[in-house]
């Protein structure tokens, strides 16, 4: 029972990073909004492409967080970014563009091809965030005695 509640805490830690790095990468798209963006349309997307890999993987991960330490939270922080990053430029990418504009105008392979060269690129940004994430979540479990 103990194991379901903290997969449940690590899955709501999860949707609550995917809300706050949408909203921080969204504010980030500046030239959008000059060019005559809308803010709220680029922080759905976000949202809409990554709240599921974010709820799964720390829901999976919230048990396990708590012995991990070192070179092993940063391995695991890596392949965690990586997993994020190239599940929300495929698969959540596609879903939303799909709901979007039509099943007939995504350019599937388009995402699919690029999401793990984004996911490779974007690793030196990514990596260190899910470390911050992963140690504000032991602290977390740490002060609400979460075992």
């Amino acid at each position: 029972m103990e194991k379901e509640r903290i997969a449940l805490y690590g899955g709501m830690y999860g949707l609550c990073l995917s809300v706050i790095l949408s909203l921080i990468s969204s504010i980030g798209t500046a030239p959008i909004l000059l060019s005559g963006g809308n803010l709220l349309n680029v922080f759905l997307w976000m949202f809409l492409t990554s709240f599921i890999p974010f709820i799964v993987i720390y829901a999976l991960l919230a048990k396990k967080l708590s012995n991990i330490s070192g070179k092993r939270l940063w391995l695991l922080a890596a392949i965690t970014a990586f997993i994020i990053v190239l599940l929300a430029g495929s698969l959540g990418a596609v879903i939303v563009e799909s709901y979007q504009s039509g099943y007939e105008k995504v350019n599937i392979l388009g995402f699919v091809y690029a999401a793990p060269v984004y996911s490779l690129i974007l690793l030196p940004i990514t990596c260190p965030i899910i470390v911050l994430t992963f140690t504000i979540w032991k602290s977390i479990k740490e002060s609400y005695k979460l075992k």
